[in-house]
Protein backbone atom coordinates (compact mmCIF):
# COMPACT_ATOMS: atom_id res chain seq x y z
CA UNK A 1 0.00 0.00 0.00
CA UNK A 2 2.80 2.11 0.69
CA UNK A 3 4.31 1.70 -2.75
CA UNK A 4 1.32 2.63 -4.37
CA UNK A 5 0.89 5.74 -2.13
CA UNK A 6 3.78 7.19 -3.49
CA UNK A 7 3.50 5.85 -7.17
CA UNK A 8 -0.04 7.92 -6.67
CA UNK A 9 1.78 10.83 -4.92
CA UNK A 10 4.38 11.66 -7.62
CA UNK A 11 2.37 11.18 -9.92
CA UNK A 12 -0.13 13.68 -9.19
CA UNK A 13 3.04 16.15 -8.37
CA UNK A 14 3.91 15.53 -11.58
CA UNK A 15 0.42 16.38 -13.30
CA UNK A 16 0.09 19.28 -11.51
CA UNK A 17 3.61 20.23 -13.06
CA UNK A 18 2.81 19.77 -16.03
CA UNK A 19 -0.22 21.63 -16.40
CA UNK A 20 1.77 24.59 -14.43
CA UNK A 21 4.24 24.70 -17.18
CA UNK A 22 1.36 24.67 -19.79
CA UNK A 23 -0.94 27.48 -18.33
CA UNK A 24 2.61 29.45 -18.05
CA UNK A 25 3.21 28.53 -21.77
CA UNK A 26 -0.13 29.67 -22.59
CA UNK A 27 -0.13 32.97 -20.47
CA UNK A 28 3.52 34.11 -21.36
CA UNK A 29 3.92 36.45 -24.73
CA UNK A 30 7.02 36.07 -26.46
CA UNK A 31 8.91 39.08 -26.05
CA UNK A 32 11.10 40.43 -29.38
CA UNK A 33 15.08 41.59 -28.19
CA UNK A 34 15.30 45.23 -28.74
CA UNK A 35 18.29 45.76 -30.93
CA UNK A 36 19.22 49.48 -31.29
CA UNK A 37 21.79 48.06 -34.13
CA UNK A 38 18.61 47.33 -36.66
CA UNK A 39 17.66 49.65 -39.72
CA UNK A 40 15.86 50.12 -42.83
CA UNK A 41 16.30 51.09 -46.11
CA UNK A 42 15.05 50.78 -49.84
CA UNK A 43 16.57 48.91 -52.71
CA UNK A 44 15.72 47.39 -55.95
CA UNK A 45 18.85 45.51 -55.57
CA UNK A 46 16.49 42.20 -56.33
CA UNK A 47 13.70 43.96 -58.72
CA UNK A 48 14.67 43.30 -62.37
CA UNK A 49 11.99 46.23 -62.91
CA UNK A 50 13.82 48.25 -60.71
CA UNK A 51 10.71 48.78 -58.38
CA UNK A 52 11.81 49.13 -54.58
CA UNK A 53 11.45 46.73 -51.92
CA UNK A 54 11.66 47.31 -47.97
CA UNK A 55 14.87 45.78 -46.44
CA UNK A 56 16.25 44.92 -42.68
CA UNK A 57 19.58 45.19 -41.49
CA UNK A 58 22.11 45.04 -39.24
CA UNK A 59 25.01 47.85 -38.49
CA UNK A 60 27.58 45.28 -37.97
CA UNK A 61 26.20 42.03 -39.97
CA UNK A 62 25.88 42.30 -44.03
CA UNK A 63 22.88 39.82 -43.68
CA UNK A 64 20.29 42.17 -45.23
CA UNK A 65 16.32 40.81 -45.51
CA UNK A 66 14.10 41.91 -48.15
CA UNK A 67 10.70 42.12 -46.09
CA UNK A 68 7.87 42.89 -48.82
CA UNK A 69 9.54 40.93 -51.81
CA UNK A 70 6.74 38.44 -51.12
CA UNK A 71 3.91 41.29 -50.86
CA UNK A 72 2.96 41.01 -54.92
CA UNK A 73 0.62 44.25 -54.43
CA UNK A 74 3.21 47.31 -53.96
CA UNK A 75 4.27 49.37 -56.83
CA UNK A 76 5.65 52.05 -54.92
CA UNK A 77 7.11 52.55 -51.05
CA UNK A 78 7.99 55.35 -49.22
CA UNK A 79 10.90 56.14 -46.44
CA UNK A 80 10.00 53.10 -43.87
CA UNK A 81 10.08 53.45 -40.14
CA UNK A 82 11.39 51.21 -37.63
CA UNK A 83 9.12 51.40 -34.30
CA UNK A 84 10.94 51.81 -31.26
CA UNK A 85 10.47 48.44 -29.61
CA UNK A 86 11.89 47.37 -33.34
CA UNK A 87 8.91 44.95 -33.42
CA UNK A 88 7.36 46.59 -36.88
CA UNK A 89 7.91 48.82 -39.88
CA UNK A 90 6.23 51.45 -40.74
CA UNK A 91 5.67 52.10 -44.57
CA UNK A 92 3.16 54.16 -47.01
CA UNK A 93 2.49 52.54 -50.48
CA UNK A 94 0.96 53.82 -53.88
CA UNK A 95 -0.84 50.68 -55.60
CA UNK A 96 -3.55 51.97 -58.59
CA UNK A 97 -5.38 54.85 -57.45
CA UNK A 98 -4.83 53.97 -53.01
CA UNK A 99 -2.41 55.70 -51.44
CA UNK A 100 -2.19 53.62 -47.88
CA UNK A 101 -0.44 53.24 -44.39
CA UNK A 102 0.58 49.77 -44.15
CA UNK A 103 2.77 48.30 -41.34
CA UNK A 104 4.47 44.98 -40.84
CA UNK A 105 4.90 43.03 -38.26
CA UNK A 106 8.39 41.49 -37.74
CA UNK A 107 7.71 39.01 -35.18
CA UNK A 108 4.52 37.32 -37.21
CA UNK A 109 5.90 38.64 -41.02
CA UNK A 110 2.08 40.04 -41.56
CA UNK A 111 1.83 42.83 -43.88
CA UNK A 112 -0.96 45.02 -41.99
CA UNK A 113 -3.17 47.29 -43.43
CA UNK A 114 -3.13 50.70 -41.49
CA UNK A 115 -5.10 53.72 -43.15
CA UNK A 116 -6.48 55.71 -46.70
CA UNK A 117 -4.39 58.35 -46.79
CA UNK A 118 -5.36 60.31 -49.84
CA UNK A 119 -1.76 62.02 -50.35
CA UNK A 120 1.73 61.16 -51.01
CA UNK A 121 3.24 61.80 -47.64
CA UNK A 122 1.56 60.65 -44.66
CA UNK A 123 4.31 62.17 -41.76
CA UNK A 124 3.88 59.43 -39.68
CA UNK A 125 5.91 58.10 -36.61
CA UNK A 126 5.21 55.56 -33.89
CA UNK A 127 4.02 57.01 -30.31
CA UNK A 128 3.78 55.45 -27.20
CA UNK A 129 6.83 53.42 -27.08
CA UNK A 130 5.49 51.72 -30.80
CA UNK A 131 1.75 50.81 -29.82
CA UNK A 132 0.19 53.76 -31.78
CA UNK A 133 0.88 56.05 -34.80
CA UNK A 134 0.58 59.29 -35.57
CA UNK A 135 0.14 60.72 -39.49
CA UNK A 136 -1.21 62.88 -41.57
CA UNK A 137 -4.16 61.94 -43.81
CA UNK A 138 -6.77 63.60 -45.97
CA UNK A 139 -10.61 64.01 -44.91
CA UNK A 140 -12.10 66.37 -48.07
CA UNK A 141 -8.72 67.63 -49.48
CA UNK A 142 -7.71 68.99 -46.12
CA UNK A 143 -4.66 67.68 -44.01
CA UNK A 144 -5.85 66.36 -40.60
CA UNK A 145 -4.29 64.69 -37.44
CA UNK A 146 -4.63 61.24 -36.96
CA UNK A 147 -3.63 58.13 -34.34
CA UNK A 148 -3.98 54.62 -34.42
CA UNK A 149 -3.38 51.71 -32.82
CA UNK A 150 -0.60 49.08 -34.44
CA UNK A 151 -3.39 46.90 -35.26
CA UNK A 152 -5.12 49.32 -37.23
CA UNK A 153 -7.76 49.64 -34.27
CA UNK A 154 -9.24 52.94 -33.29
CA UNK A 155 -8.77 55.52 -35.69
CA UNK A 156 -9.10 58.95 -34.48
CA UNK A 157 -8.89 62.71 -35.87
CA UNK A 158 -6.80 64.43 -33.30
CA UNK A 159 -6.85 67.56 -35.56
CA UNK A 160 -8.56 70.80 -33.72
CA UNK A 161 -9.26 73.15 -37.07
CA UNK A 162 -10.86 72.46 -40.47
CA UNK A 163 -7.72 73.98 -41.93
CA UNK A 164 -4.19 72.05 -43.37
CA UNK A 165 -2.67 70.36 -40.24
CA UNK A 166 0.35 67.91 -40.81
CA UNK A 167 3.71 67.55 -40.06
CA UNK A 168 3.28 66.08 -36.18
CA UNK A 169 5.10 65.22 -33.52
CA UNK A 170 4.48 64.19 -29.63
CA UNK A 171 7.01 64.84 -26.86
CA UNK A 172 6.65 61.57 -24.53
CA UNK A 173 8.94 64.28 -21.65
CA UNK A 174 6.10 66.99 -21.09
CA UNK A 175 2.41 66.06 -23.67
CA UNK A 176 3.14 68.89 -26.30
CA UNK A 177 2.05 68.03 -29.43
CA UNK A 178 3.94 69.88 -32.37
CA UNK A 179 3.36 70.45 -35.87
CA UNK A 180 2.60 72.95 -39.01
CA UNK A 181 -0.68 74.82 -39.73
CA UNK A 182 -1.62 76.08 -42.60
CA UNK A 183 -4.28 78.81 -43.05
CA UNK A 184 -4.79 81.05 -46.41
CA UNK A 185 -1.19 80.26 -47.25
CA UNK A 186 0.38 81.37 -44.30
CA UNK A 187 2.03 78.16 -41.97
CA UNK A 188 2.60 78.12 -38.30
CA UNK A 189 4.13 76.04 -36.06
CA UNK A 190 1.44 74.64 -33.28
CA UNK A 191 2.38 73.93 -30.21
CA UNK A 192 -0.44 71.95 -28.22
CA UNK A 193 -0.26 71.34 -24.94
CA UNK A 194 -2.37 67.54 -24.79
CA UNK A 195 -3.08 68.41 -20.85
CA UNK A 196 -4.71 71.63 -20.92
CA UNK A 197 -5.00 71.38 -24.64
CA UNK A 198 -3.90 75.02 -24.81
CA UNK A 199 -2.42 76.17 -28.21
CA UNK A 200 0.58 78.55 -28.66
CA UNK A 201 1.87 79.36 -32.43
CA UNK A 202 5.24 81.13 -34.42
CA UNK A 203 4.78 82.42 -37.88
CA UNK A 204 7.21 80.48 -39.97
CA UNK A 205 8.20 81.17 -43.97
CA UNK A 206 8.34 78.73 -46.60
CA UNK A 207 7.71 75.13 -47.80
CA UNK A 208 10.46 73.16 -46.13
CA UNK A 209 9.50 73.85 -42.39
CA UNK A 210 10.53 70.40 -40.59
CA UNK A 211 10.09 71.02 -36.15
CA UNK A 212 11.25 68.80 -33.89
CA UNK A 213 12.06 69.30 -29.91
CA UNK A 214 14.18 68.45 -27.21
CA UNK A 215 12.83 67.37 -23.54
CA UNK A 216 14.07 71.03 -22.34
CA UNK A 217 10.99 72.53 -23.76
CA UNK A 218 12.58 73.88 -27.07
CA UNK A 219 11.70 73.90 -30.60
CA UNK A 220 14.15 73.85 -33.23
CA UNK A 221 12.90 74.76 -36.60
CA UNK A 222 14.22 76.00 -40.09
CA UNK A 223 12.53 79.32 -41.86
CA UNK A 224 12.84 81.10 -45.18
CA UNK A 225 14.56 84.54 -44.10
CA UNK A 226 17.08 87.06 -46.06
CA UNK A 227 17.08 84.64 -49.12
CA UNK A 228 17.71 81.46 -47.02
CA UNK A 229 16.50 78.77 -44.68
CA UNK A 230 17.68 79.31 -41.60
CA UNK A 231 17.74 77.71 -38.11
CA UNK A 232 15.94 78.83 -35.41
CA UNK A 233 15.13 77.64 -31.87
CA UNK A 234 11.75 78.76 -29.81
CA UNK A 235 11.76 78.16 -26.38
CA UNK A 236 8.12 76.69 -25.24
CA UNK A 237 8.73 78.31 -21.86
CA UNK A 238 9.80 81.97 -22.15
CA UNK A 239 8.43 82.18 -25.67
CA UNK A 240 11.24 83.70 -27.23
CA UNK A 241 12.92 82.60 -30.72
CA UNK A 242 16.91 82.64 -31.27
CA UNK A 243 18.40 82.38 -34.89
CA UNK A 244 21.19 80.16 -34.49
CA UNK A 245 22.25 80.13 -38.03
CA UNK A 246 23.33 82.96 -40.19
CA UNK A 247 24.60 84.07 -43.64
CA UNK A 248 24.03 83.02 -47.13
CA UNK A 249 23.52 79.09 -46.67
CA UNK A 250 20.68 76.94 -46.65
CA UNK A 251 19.88 74.86 -43.59
CA UNK A 252 17.63 72.36 -43.71
CA UNK A 253 16.11 69.02 -40.91
CA UNK A 254 17.67 70.67 -37.44
CA UNK A 255 17.73 68.33 -35.06
CA UNK A 256 19.65 68.68 -31.42
CA UNK A 257 22.05 66.32 -30.01
CA UNK A 258 25.13 65.71 -27.86
CA UNK A 259 22.88 66.45 -24.69
CA UNK A 260 21.24 69.22 -26.79
CA UNK A 261 24.38 70.86 -26.79
CA UNK A 262 24.33 70.98 -30.41
CA UNK A 263 22.87 70.68 -33.21
CA UNK A 264 22.65 68.68 -36.67
CA UNK A 265 21.24 69.51 -39.72
CA UNK A 266 21.83 69.34 -44.01
CA UNK A 267 23.76 72.63 -45.25
CA UNK A 268 24.78 73.87 -48.52
CA UNK A 269 27.39 75.89 -46.50
CA UNK A 270 30.16 74.53 -48.97
CA UNK A 271 28.58 75.99 -52.09
CA UNK A 272 24.85 75.48 -54.34
CA UNK A 273 26.49 71.83 -55.61
CA UNK A 274 26.89 70.37 -52.35
CA UNK A 275 24.64 69.12 -49.38
CA UNK A 276 26.76 68.19 -45.95
CA UNK A 277 25.93 66.39 -42.77
CA UNK A 278 26.73 69.76 -40.17
CA UNK A 279 27.03 70.10 -36.76
CA UNK A 280 26.60 73.04 -34.92
CA UNK A 281 27.67 73.41 -31.48
CA UNK A 282 25.48 76.01 -29.89
CA UNK A 283 28.38 77.38 -27.31
CA UNK A 284 31.03 77.92 -29.43
CA UNK A 285 28.67 78.82 -32.75
CA UNK A 286 31.18 76.18 -34.37
CA UNK A 287 30.47 74.88 -37.50
CA UNK A 288 31.82 71.30 -38.69
CA UNK A 289 31.19 69.65 -42.16
CA UNK A 290 31.12 66.11 -41.16
CA UNK A 291 30.52 64.37 -44.53
CA UNK A 292 32.72 66.65 -46.69
CA UNK A 293 33.96 63.54 -48.81
CA UNK A 294 30.72 62.84 -49.74
CA UNK A 295 29.17 65.65 -51.98
CA UNK A 296 25.62 64.98 -52.15
CA UNK A 297 23.68 64.21 -48.98
CA UNK A 298 20.21 63.91 -49.18
CA UNK A 299 17.39 64.83 -46.57
CA UNK A 300 16.91 61.37 -45.91
CA UNK A 301 19.23 60.79 -42.52
CA UNK A 302 18.45 59.22 -38.78
CA UNK A 303 19.61 59.33 -35.40
CA UNK A 304 19.96 56.04 -33.43
CA UNK A 305 17.77 56.12 -30.24
CA UNK A 306 21.17 56.50 -28.15
CA UNK A 307 22.34 59.58 -30.40
CA UNK A 308 25.37 57.88 -30.88
CA UNK A 309 25.00 57.12 -34.61
CA UNK A 310 23.89 58.91 -38.03
CA UNK A 311 22.73 56.60 -40.82
CA UNK A 312 22.26 58.64 -44.17
CA UNK A 313 22.10 58.48 -47.97
CA UNK A 314 24.60 59.93 -50.31
CA UNK A 315 24.55 60.18 -54.26
CA UNK A 316 28.13 60.42 -54.50
CA UNK A 317 29.17 58.93 -57.87
CA UNK A 318 25.65 58.63 -59.49
CA UNK A 319 23.74 56.05 -57.20
CA UNK A 320 22.75 56.36 -54.03
CA UNK A 321 24.29 54.62 -50.88
CA UNK A 322 23.91 54.57 -47.18
CA UNK A 323 26.37 55.62 -44.58
CA UNK A 324 27.01 55.53 -41.00
CA UNK A 325 28.33 58.45 -39.40
CA UNK A 326 29.77 57.70 -35.63
CA UNK A 327 29.57 60.94 -33.44
CA UNK A 328 32.15 59.62 -30.98
CA UNK A 329 34.77 58.30 -32.95
CA UNK A 330 33.81 60.54 -36.15
CA UNK A 331 34.22 57.96 -38.50
CA UNK A 332 32.15 57.37 -41.94
CA UNK A 333 31.38 53.52 -42.78
CA UNK A 334 29.63 52.57 -46.44
CA UNK A 335 27.00 50.34 -45.08
CA UNK A 336 25.43 49.44 -48.45
CA UNK A 337 28.00 48.76 -50.81
CA UNK A 338 25.93 48.27 -54.10
CA UNK A 339 25.54 48.65 -57.65
CA UNK A 340 21.96 48.85 -57.13
CA UNK A 341 20.19 52.30 -55.01
CA UNK A 342 19.46 52.13 -51.50
CA UNK A 343 18.19 54.65 -49.71
CA UNK A 344 15.87 56.28 -47.20
CA UNK A 345 17.08 54.07 -44.36
CA UNK A 346 15.98 54.60 -40.44
CA UNK A 347 17.18 53.63 -36.94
Amino acid sequence: MLNKHKIMKNYIRSLISSLAIIFISNCTKPTLKIDNNKYVFLSNRESPKGEFDIFLSDLYDTNQINLTKDIQFIRSISKPTLSPNKRHVLYTSFNKNQKSLRLIDLETKEDIYLSDLKMDKAYASFIENGDKILFTKKIEKVMQLFTIDVNGQNEKNISSTDNDEYKAQISSFNNILVFLRKVNKKTSIVIRDLRTKKEDSVEVNGNYINPSFNNDNKIIYESFTKGSYKIFIYDIKTKKIEQVTTGDANAHYPVFINDNQSLLFISDGRGKKFRDLCMLNLKTKKHTFLSSDLNMINQNFDLSVDKNNVIFESIQFGNAEIYLYEINSKGIVNLSKNSAWDCQPSF
